[in-house]
């Protein structure tokens, strides 16, 4: 493994930041380090990039009530999600591809928000000659 040093820069950006700003860096990092992980992996391995992701989810304040089955489905080995807020996450089997990407928020774990903004109380109007006879219809 190489040795990186970091530039005097990035080390005062990293000394300005508070506990929080430091946690959302040690995500991102973690979550980059998943992402360049091989998934074609002997099931051992899975297991392991598995044990990795449930840590990321525990720092992500990610809980779930089960996370242990898995099956080789649809080509691939899948996972059981069970998650806690079930109102933001879907239960399912999932790939460790679709696991890491709940990390960043996206993919099929996710829980599309339909919009529910106003409702339209606004009529289309269409102005008629006068003479107009033939019926309308809506």
């Amino acid at each position: 493994m190489t040795s990186v040093r970091l530039s005097h820069e990035v080390m005062q950006f990293i000394d300005s930041l508070d506990v929080p700003g430091l946690e959302a860096i040690q995500n991102a990092c973690s979550v980059r380090l998943l992402e360049m992980r091989r998934t074609d992996l002997p099931l051992s391995q899975l297991l392991e990039l598995l044990a990795e992701i449930k840590a990321n989810l525990e720092d992500q304040r990610k809980h779930y009530h089960g996370l242990d089955s898995w099956q080789w489905m649809d080509g691939c080995m899948k996972f059981w999600l069970n998650p806690v807020e079930q109102d933001i996450y879907q239960s399912g089997w999932f790939s460790i591809d679709e696991l890491r990407l709940w990390l960043k928020d996206q993919g099929p774990v996710m829980i599309e928000e339909e919009d529910e903004g106003e409702p339209d109380l606004h009529a289309e109007i269409r102005w008629l000659p006068r003479n107009h006879e033939e019926p309308i219809l809506v």
